[in-house]
């Protein structure tokens, strides 16, 4: 055993270049697909960190006809809290980004927080590791302000047993009274969250005037029993559509509620990106495979005759196979040890591109599960070195003997088999380089979607309140003043940001909204106008509604089709005047003037119909998603800082600023609004925002480049490989050839069209293939066909100049070989 375990070590020590290679191929191919599947594993398959968490789901609201996911309305969510016997539990919870200030009132920084309401915790198995976790009493009205933190957290903040002394944190200018601490194994909805806030809802809330606002809220809940989801979303759906004025919002908008696995949360639809991932990957391991198949057996043809030497003088069959065992053993455990070495590094790639997300409460990494994986990789490839191996067993060695030639020879069986596998790669890198293709392709039809408006030189985000006092004692008058006052000065203030960014340098124009475009705020209010065919009898048409600034057009960039824009004096009195959309006035106003017209629109808080005359007409901006048309018309009402209104939730409004370079003016911005007693969050280009609805698309796109590129690599090495072995078995062959009198032209094209013929049967082969698989993306695809032409001729053009080149050398070194010399080694 030591002996043979020597000469395997002699061998690969003896051909290190040909070591290297096989070592390093099989070693990045196991590293990428072990990295691709922990990520797959960990979203879509390894159990939460929460008990009972089969019972654990997420509660939706979807729009069937905006073809969307809704945040939910607080009545709708109440009538299920309230009503359902299939959930135990009920929570809703919103996320926020608030200012932190520090005892004197000055503001040092922003944190992000979670509102939820208390059941959460209790479903989701939280512990306190000091303190308590929120009660009952928390919630009620006039009850002190109280907080939850992360044990990070509060070793970060304030490293001191809690009880010791009250803790508070001062948030938009209000004191928290830190009451728990919790356990380091708990994060909700993610690890970047360490600070939680009770959340309830008051009956003015939860009236049904306020159905039709859909924010940033959102719900999870407890089944009553394993297995009970199909049930719940059944009675949550009867639930909804039981009350009238429910029914008729969700029957407007095709509104869908459903209970799906908690795990979703986190997916985000990112279900079939993972899967796809994980196929890319497996068929860059096919392809791997083959190549590393072929450059095994080529090791071995050079060993031909030694291995018929030992034969000869005496060495069992099951010895000489005990050495290849042993040799392929080293490189499949090798490359595996490099695998697992490296992987920390790819994860954290992973995670850089956002392809892994960062905070997610499950922890994603090599685990026992994924160990398992690598070992049965590594396993696969000692079998496919082995299957090389066992390819000769069956040589005769007198055979061998005899061949006194330069022992590049082997049977036809072998030769016909590396053929094939070459073919293989070539075909498999045509279906992943279309598949890939058609996805890019799709992206970019997509991201060139006519919006509606100019999306160049725009900065987009959300503008909201970040007061704070001088001190603990005035934040306690400030809580005790008027609402309405209070409401008003933030209002004011909003102003007041509005006209010092209008006169920074290089701003054309800004504006406040309180829904800017492809944003995640919905609100949709009914309307009544003219009586025509667009409305449907019986039906109360709804429109999307956004409250903006008299400057809201020419900052978006919209152009105004008839009439005009607010006036600045409109925008600030909140004047009883609208904008509607094109779409709008081609359904309820057909070849008529809107000017001038009246409409009566839904009051966003009682939810009666307040008349408003239409100013104008202005462009369809498309406001959901990229994919498809707005099933809503829009109407704009005048609203010079729309912030503290109904319609746009947590003290915010979105702000849309025209500038000749959008994005150096952001720390401009931010400085004006911390002068003005606010704060900017989620701020970026409107070009960034529109790739954010795109975003997991685009970064599949990103890595099934990366995957087909080195497939197309690797068939190409494949198939230089088997053309170089080819003209090196040939070389006696061509020196006859010559020697009657060929020339070196027919030697080159020989060659030539040898790899030819292999990629063209390959792609032959494949073509069905790429066409099935791109008719399984058909969904997935946008302005594109699955059976694109461009995609296919510009993928096997590509296949065809990458085979040429890999042909060129060997067809080069064969038109170069001398006559004599190629008979001479014979």
């Amino acid at each position: 055993m030591r002996d043979d375990l020597a000469v395997a070590l002699r061998r690969i020590t003896r051909s290190p270049g040909s070591s290297a290679l096989i070592t390093a191929l099989l070693a990045m191919v196991i590293f990428i697909t072990a990295c691709v599947f922990t990520v797959a594993y960990g979203m879509l398959w390894k159990p939460l960190p929460f008990p009972a968490q089969s019972r654990l789901v997420q509660l939706t609201s979807y729009s069937t006809k905006m073809g969307m996911d809704l945040g939910w309305s607080i009545p709708y969510l109440d009538t299920i809290a309230r009503q359902s016997r299939e959930l135990s539990a009920v929570a809703g919870y919103q996320t926020r980004e608030v200012s932190l200030a520090d005892t004197a009132g000055g503001i040092t920084g922003t944190l992000d927080v979670v509102m939820a309401e208390p059941a959460l915790f209790g479903m989701l198995g939280a512990r306190a590791g000091a303190g308590r976790l929120f009660n009952g009493e928390d919630v009620l009205p006039g009850a002190e302000p109280v907080a939850l933190v992360s044990s990070r957290f509060w070793r970060a903040r304030f490293d001191a047993p809690l009880g010791t002394e009250v803790h508070k944190l001062y948030l938009d200018g209000v004191a928290y009274r830190i009451v728990g601490v919790l356990d380091d194994s708990f994060a909700f909805p993610d690890r970047s969250r360490h600070v939680w806030l009770p959340l309830s809802f008051s009956e003015e809330q939860t009236a049904l005037g306020n159905a039709g606002s859909f924010g940033n809220l959102k719900a999870i809940a407890q089944l009553a029993r394993s297995n009970g989801r199909l049930a719940a979303a059944s009675e949550m759906m009867g639930l909804v559509y039981a009350v009238p004025t429910l029914a008729n919002i969700g029957n407007q908008i095709g509104l869908k509620v459903t209970a799906v696995p908690l795990r979703s949360l986190w997916l985000e639809g990112r279900q079939g990106s993972l899967i796809s991932m994980l196929v890319a990957a497996l068929l860059v391991f096919a392809v791997t495979a083959a190549n590393v198949y072929n450059l095994f057996v080529l090791r071995l043809i050079r060993r031909r005759q030694e291995m018929a030497l030992l034969e000869a003088v005496g060495a069992t069959r099951q010895r000489r196979l005990l050495q290849i065992v042993m040799e392929s053993s080293f490189f499949a455990v090798g490359a595996s040890l490099l695998a697992v070495g490296l992987m920390p590094l790819g994860l954290a790639g992973l995670r850089r591109v956002d392809v892994l997300p960062r905070d997610i409460p499950q922890v994603i990494g090599p685990d026992l599960v994924t160990l398992l994986a690598i070992v049965v990789m590594c396993a696969t490839a000692l079998l496919i070195l082995l299957a090389a191996g066992r390819a000769f067993r069956g040589q005769s060695v007198f055979e061998v003997l005899r061949q006194t030639g330069n022992g590049q020879t082997a049977s036809a069986a072998v030769n016909r088999l590396r053929r094939l596998l070459v073919m293989l790669q070539v075909g498999v890198t045509f279906v992943l380089l279309f598949c890939t293709a058609l996805l890019v392709r799709s992206s970019d039809a997509l991201l060139q979607e006519d919006v509606g408006f100019n999306r160049g030189g725009l900065l987009v985000g959300t503008l909201q309140s970040a007061t704070s006092g001088g001190g603990e004692a005035a934040r306690a008058e400030d809580a005790a003043a008027d609402e309405d006052a209070d409401a008003e000065n933030v209002r004011a203030r909003a102003r007041s940001w509005t006209e010092r960014v209008q006169a920074l340098p290089g701003v054309r124009a800004v504006a406040l909204t309180s829904s800017a475009p492809l944003s995640r705020n919905v609100t949709l209010e009914a309307f009544s106008g003219p009586v025509t065919s667009g409305g449907g009898q019986g039906e109360q048409p709804k429109a999307y509604l956004a409250y903006t600034g008299h400057a809201y057009p020419r900052a978006l960039g919209v152009r105004i089709l008839q009439g005009r824009a607010f006036s600045a004096i409109e925008s600030e009195q909140g004047a009883p005047v609208a904008l509607i959309d094109r779409a709008l006035a081609e359904r309820y106003f057909p070849g008529q003037d809107p000017q001038g017209r009246s409409l009566r629109v839904a009051d966003g808080t009682t939810g009666a119909l307040v008349d408003r005359v239409v100013v104008g007409v202005i462009e369809r901006v498309r406001q959901r998603a990229l994919a498809q048309q707005d099933e809503y018309p829009t109407i704009y009402l005048p609203d010079a800082a729309p912030l503290l209104r109904p319609e746009a939730p947590l003290s915010s409004a979105e702000f849309v600023v025209r500038a000749d370079h959008p994005e150096r003016i952001g720390k401009a911005l931010q400085q004006q609004a911390q002068q003005a007693g606010l704060m900017l969050t989620q701020t970026m280009t409107m070009e960034q925002r529109i790739e954010d609805t795109i975003i997991d698309q685009l970064r599949l796109n990103a890595l099934l480049r990366i995957l087909s590129g080195v497939t197309l690599v690797l068939a190409s090495v494949g198939l230089y490989a088997q053309l170089a072995q080819s003209v090196a078995m040939r070389q006696r062959e061509f020196g006859v050839r010559q020697a009657l009198g060929a020339n070196r032209h027919d030697i080159l094209r020989s060659v030539l069209l040898q790899g030819a013929w292999m990629v063209g049967w390959a792609l032959v082969a494949a073509l069905p293939v790429a066409l099935l698989f791109g008719a399984l993306l058909r969904e997935r695809l946008h302005g594109i066909s699955p059976f694109d032409p461009v995609s296919l001729s510009i993928v096997a053009l590509m296949l065809s100049l990458v085979a040429l080149m890999a042909n060129a050398l060997p067809a080069y070194r064969a038109a170069q070989i001398k006559p004599m010399l190629a008979l001479r080694a014979e």
